[in-house]
């Protein structure tokens, strides 16, 4: 069956690849505008869009219908779950590659040509994942995924899923093959997935540095409300999946689930949970990244710190920045906004500053904003804090 699916892709390889896209929905009405508006504006030509709405009693309905010109199937009617109707989706779908983003989160501009074009040129190629960033309820930037890293068998199956959902993209006929998502699972069926990709397809994973998407981080999200149901999920994926004797990644996230709700102080937390960690033998699998300048799980910068913020749904001619020289030195800035250079200041020792611009023209729905110190201090290479980023009229 490899052998005729590999062959078929040869086939096909003179042509543009098709991509379809799935958006599972239920009464998402406040969010899922942003996730259709950053689909269908992509750009690229070879694209199905399919939207699995859960019988919503909203007004998601009115807002499909609004863009239901450009969208080449949708529905809204009662279904068994996100995973049912995932896959409702998937065996609609004809496109060569396929991929899922949910009514919450949405995709950076201009990324599937950048997508579409790894997997042109790499007909082994099956999974490809990328960088993701968080984003608060209200659309505005918060942190980088520093979990994420290049793909490893071994650590995706005993350790942990450090692949962002949003940033994925698989061939179609290999999802086929290893058989869709596992529709009695709602919180881990992506890992499930991924892991069967890895079994199956041990050599067709791969990890592009690109920003991807973004998945938006809120309080009734199912990661952050699934409690114990989740862990107990998790727990039975890394039993299967598992090629070590101990449920390790099982263990893992009970720790983080911990370190989240437990009231002792953070550093005893992180010393807790970094001793699970080395006596699990899981202390140098998970290296945290440094995305674009920006120190894992906090405010701090660098002394070159990208943040780039899509705006589909932000809308605003200003920026305010919220920044604090944390060392007993001196420090300079420049904050330069889509190339060009806005601020230039010089912070005193211990200040804390209010910076507010005037966002320049943007014709493609992309912020890249640079920000320049000319120092570093201390061994976590820690630049400025940055309290608050926010952009508004």
């Amino acid at each position: 069956m490899i052998i005729n699916i590999i062959e078929n892709r040869l086939y096909n390889a003179g042509f543009a690849l098709k991509l379809s896209i799935i958006t599972p929905s239920f009464n998402q009405s406040q969010f899922i505008e942003t996730t259709i508006k950053s689909v269908l504006e992509q750009g690229y030509s070879e694209l199905e869009y399919i939207i699995i709405d859960g019988g919503s009693s909203d007004n998601t309905v009115e807002i499909i219908k609004k863009y239901e010109d450009k969208i080449d199937f949708w529905v809204s009617e009662k279904d068994d779950g996100q995973s049912n109707a995932i896959n409702k989706g998937f065996k609609k779908a004809t496109g060569d590659v396929v991929a899922w983003i949910n009514s919450d989160d949405y995709y950076y501009p201009n990324i599937f040509d950048k997508v579409m074009s790894r997997f042109k040129a790499d007909d082994e190629l099956v999974l490809l994942y990328g960088n993701c960033a968080f984003i608060k309820e209200d659309g505005q930037f918060l942190r980088y995924f520093s979990e994420v890293q290049p793909y490893s068998g071994s650590i995706l199956r005993n350790y942990s899923d450090y692949i962002m959902q949003p940033t994925t993209f698989f061939r179609r006929d290999a999802l086929e093959a290893v058989g869709f998502l596992d529709e009695s699972l709602h919180y881990g069926m992506d890992w499930d997935l991924w892991c069967n990709f890895a079994c199956q397809y041990p050599m067709g994973i791969k990890y592009i540095e690109d920003l991807v998407a973004v998945n938006r981080e809120y309080g009734d999200t199912k990661t952050s409300s699934g409690g114990k149901e989740r862990l107990q999920e998790l727990k039975k994926i890394n039993s299967k999946h598992k090629t070590t004797g101990l449920n390790k990644a099982a263990l893992l996230y009970r720790g983080a689930e911990f370190h989240h709700q437990s009231r002792l102080p953070k550093f005893v937390k992180d010393r807790l949970v970094a001793l699970l960690a080395i006596s699990i033998g899981a202390a140098g699998k998970l290296k945290q990244k440094r995305l674009f300048g920006l120190v894992p799980h906090s405010v701090y910068i660098e002394k070159s710190a990208f943040i780039l913020q899509a705006l589909w749904e932000v809308k605003g001619d200003k920026v305010k920045f919220v920044l604090e020289n944390p060392a007993r030195k001196f420090q300079s800035l420049k904050i330069s906004i889509n190339g060009k250079l806005l601020h230039a200041s010089m912070f005193n020792m211990k200040e804390k500053k209010e910076v507010i611009l005037n966002l320049p023209e943007c014709e493609n729905n992309l912020l890249e904003i640079h920000f320049e110190c000319t120092h570093s201090f201390s061994r976590n290479k820690v630049a400025l804090k940055l309290h608050e980023f926010c952009i508004f009229n």
